[in-house]
Formats: C-alpha cells, structure tokens, sequence
C-alpha cells in the first residue's frame, strides 16, 4: 500500500509538470505562456507584445501580383472598402486574390477603393490566436477558420530583427487551405522586464521588516534591558515554540506515511 501511494504521488508529479511544459511554446530552453491574442511571458519574466504593430492606420501587407494578404494582429478590423466584402465585419487575416493577374503588385489602396476586382477570404480571427512552437523552435501564432467543410489555416512564423522598427511581411507558402507567413519586426523580439514584479517587492518588504525587527530587538534587548545570551532574540520563547510544534508536525507526518506502509512479518522482527 506505501509503495502504491508514492507511485501514484510521482505519477502525479511527473503528468503535472509534463503537461505544464507541453502546454507553453518552448524557445531555447524557455516557456511562452500565452496572454492573449497577440502576446505571451516567457520564463524569464521577458514579454513578446506584438501590440505595436496593430496601432497602425492600415493592416501590415504582404502583396504580389496574384494576392494580398492583409494582416492585424491583436484586435479585428473592420475592412471598409467601396464594394462588400467578407472582411467588413472585422478580419485578423485577410486575403485579396484578383480576377486579372497583372504583371502590377496588388495594391492595397485600389482594392479598398474597388479599382481592383478580385475574391476575399477572411482566413483567421484574433479570438483563434494560438501560440505555438515549431520543429525549429520558433515561436509562432496558429490561426484556424472553419468555413463550411473547409478548415483554413494560417501560421505567422515570428522572426526577431532589432533592425527593422517597422515590419516585413512575406509569404512562405500558400495553398488553398494552407497560409504560411513571416513576419520579421523588432516587435517579435521578447523584452525583458524593467521592474521587478509585485510578489518579490512583497518579499523584499517582509524580509526587510523582518530583518528590522530581529536587528532592532536584540540591539534593545542588549544595550538597554541587559540582555544576554538567547534572552538578548525578541519573543525568544515565542520562536522556540514554533521551532517545537514544527518539529512535532514532521514527526506527525512520517509516523503517519510509517502508519500506511506494508505489514511488517512478525517473522522478520524476531
């Protein structure tokens, strides 16, 4: 029966940690635990926001002559363009294939002016974002669009560049139900944190006016009262009471898991 608990305790550390590490993208060595949409917090404590690149007055564009794919990461935007379309009601991807292929890269200003004909798809919304990590390790979002019997999905594979401040935008691969994209921005470059968090200034406060306290009694216990020795801790009774019941609770503890370990052979005591 003891061998049995403690089997079933490590089972159920070992699927605990195995799904918390399955669950957060993983980039060289370090976790990616999503926020929302369009960020996530390492382990580290550094946060990858693609939120800069959504504040812009048009979407980030990757276009040639046969499509255009217009891209808003983090929230949806509506696409007012002259004639109706899919991607008025608000779009993350979107993608414009003309009637007429042209030797002329689409342009995004004359299909929101209807200058040029051609289908919409609305590929993903924002409320689909999922981070994910890939046989290379790199962070990258997955988006899946139901439409029909059709499953359309669309990867933006995240590539840091401290060099471009805006963005670029490429296509990788492109299928019918399949979309692979770059995107290569300062904004996909993880930052770490210029503060330290909530939980360890509480830490610091508590070690802080501990130490204050403990500094502070035995001064005034010493120089002022006379103390000496152990009398010189404040509440020196208190603290070895509490030594005491914590001594008393582990030796509970193990006489407790003593108590469901397997029958001793009387045999074997003799």
């Amino acid at each position: 029966m003891y061998n049995t608990f403690r089997l079933n305790v490590d089972f159920a550390v070992i699927a605990f940690i195995t799904v918390w590490f399955a669950c957060s993208p993983a980039v060289n060595g370090h976790y990616c635990v999503q926020k929302g949409p369009c960020n996530c917090v390492g382990s580290d404590g550094s946060v990858l926001d693609l939120s800069p690149l959504s504040n812009r007055s048009q979407p980030l564009l990757a276009s040639s002559k046969s499509y255009l794919f217009m891209y808003h990461p983090c929230t949806d935007v509506a696409l007012n363009s002259v004639g109706k379309n899919v991607c008025q009601k608000g779009y993350g991807l979107c993608l414009f294939t003309p009637t007429n292929v042209t030797n002329e890269t689409v342009d995004f200003n004359k299909v929101l002016q209807n200058k040029s004909l051609g289908t919409f798809n609305k590929l993903a919304v924002n409320a689909e974002a999922v981070f994910q990590i890939s046989a290379l390790e790199a962070l990258q979002i997955v988006y899946k669009n139901i439409v029909g019997d059709d499953v359309f999905t669309t990867v933006i594979k995240l590539e840091c560049n401290k060099q471009i401040d805006n963005y670029k935008l490429t296509v990788e691969k492109s299928s019918k139900l399949e979309h692979v994209l770059v995107l290569r921005s300062k904004s996909c470059c993880p930052v770490s944190p210029s503060h330290i968090s909530g939980a360890s200034v509480f830490f610091l406060i508590i070690i802080s006016a501990f130490s204050l306290y403990c500094i502070g009694g035995i001064l005034v216990l010493k120089y002022l009262r006379g103390a000496k020795g152990i009398e010189s801790i404040p509440n020196h009774e208190f603290w070895c009471k509490i030594a005491i019941h914590i001594t008393d609770g582990f030796t509970y503890i193990k006489s407790c898991i003593r108590s469901q370990g397997p029958p001793v052979n009387s045999y074997e005591t003799i």
